[in-house]
This record gives structure tokens, sequence and C-alpha cells, in this order.
């Protein structure tokens, strides 16, 4: 998953000033996190008496943003790899079908070439080249011939059914990739989300301790969990 680049501060249209965020709580970004809390509360931004409650702050709006941001970008990559095992899947079980199609053409092949068995008491059809062989000869021949091709129709078969059972497990294993896909995009965005409010919780504790009317905002500043998407919301297991 792409990550917007750390270490450097930016603002949004306020004026607010935050590191960019990355999916890690790292040192630098705690500091900074902390430091704008502090500024913030020095310049009484928000202030409690002026905001409509639940209070937002610049940094919580921006953080959201990033959130739904990079949440988003996972989701992407994932329906991307989704679509690309559906095509898989579909072209598999176009396979199979043909495969199917072949196997029943293989059996046939295998039923009629049992019941063709020579039998040894049935008149002898010699060949040319045949002519001075005994009878006993030629008809070991014969079967030896039978038992030759039966055994190529049976491996044909064989081949064909290894073949079939191999694009099955395959399909049956990008299905499942489909499945853990959606999940996983889930689970990125509720980490994601996880990283977020805790980087929001720094912030607005910094904010609280610096802010003249601290004691006021902390009752109507919004600390509820910052928003997931309406897709990692609604999925369920």
């Amino acid at each position: 998953m792409s990550s917007v680049a750390r270490g450097r501060p930016e603002q949004d249209a306020g004026g607010t000033r935050i590191p960019a965020a990355g999916t890690r709580l790292t040192w630098r970004w705690r500091w900074e996190l902390r430091r704008q809390g502090r500024a913030d509360g020095r310049r009484r931004q928000p202030d409690p008496l002026l905001a409509r409650p639940p209070v937002q702050t610049g940094v919580r709006d921006l953080l959201q943003s990033r959130l739904l941001e990079q949440a988003e970008t996972v989701r992407e990559q994932c329906v991307a790899e989704i679509e690309r095992c559906r095509e898989q899947t579909e072209d598999l079980a176009a396979h199979e079908r043909h495969l199917h199609e072949q196997i029943a053409e293989y059996a046939a092949d295998l039923q009629r070439t049992a019941r063709l068995r020579p039998d040894p008491n049935a008149a002898l059809q010699r060949r040319p080249v045949e002519r001075d062989a005994s009878e006993a000869l030629v008809r070991q021949r014969r079967l030896r011939e039978w038992e030759r091709t039966r055994r190529q129709q049976q491996g044909r078969l064989r081949a064909a059914q290894a073949r079939m059972d191999e694009s099955v497990r395959e399909r049956a294993r990008l299905e499942r990739h489909i499945e853990g896909l959606d999940a996983f995009a889930v689970a990125s965005a509720r980490r994601l989300q996880a990283t977020f409010d805790r980087a929001e919780a720094i912030h607005r504790r910094a904010l609280l301790r610096r802010h003249p009317q601290g004691t006021l905002l902390r009752l109507v500043i919004d600390d509820a969990p910052l928003r997931l998407p309406d897709w990692a919301r609604s999925w369920t297991a």
C-alpha cells in the first residue's frame, strides 16, 4: 500500500501543521502531534465558545481525510486483485468444461476398446505378413496390441482427470483468495483507523493540557473514533 511521505510537516486550509501520516506512529510523528497540540492550545484553537459541539480540530479533519484516502488505496488494490482472480477463475471454469468433454470422450473410447478385447474363439484375421505365423503367435500379438491401446487410453484418461483435479483445486484456491481479499481490505482499514485514532488522541491530549479553556473544551471536543469508509463499516465476515 502506498503511504504518504513522512517527516515533513504539512498544512491544511486552516494552517494546521501536522506531519504527513503513514501507518506507523513513529517518534517523529508523535513529537509533531504533541508540538502541534501545544501550539493549537496556545492559539486557543478551537474556541469552545464559538464552535458547535462536537468540536472538530484541523488535525482531526486532516487525519480523517488521510484515513479515508489510505483505506481507499488499499481497497482499490484489493478490487484490482479480485478482478484479476475472477478472470482466472472464469478461464479455469471454461478449461474445466473442455476437460469434462475430453474425459467423457476418453472414457467412451476406453469402454469401446474394452468391448473389442480379442476373442480367442473368434475367426482369426491374418495380415499378409502373418501368413506363415502360427495361430497362437498371431492371437498373442492381437492381445498385446489391444492391451497397448487400452493402456494408452487409460493413461490419456488419467492425465485428463489429473488436469481437471488440478484446475478445480486452483479455482477453489482463487475463490478463497478472493474472499480473503475482502477481509484483508476491511482489516487494513481498521488497522489504519486504530493508528489514526491514536495519533488524534496524542494531539488532543496536548491541546487540552495547553488550552486556556481546556476543561470546557474537553466537554465539547469530538473524541469519537475516526470514521471508517462505508464499505468497511457495513462488511460482515
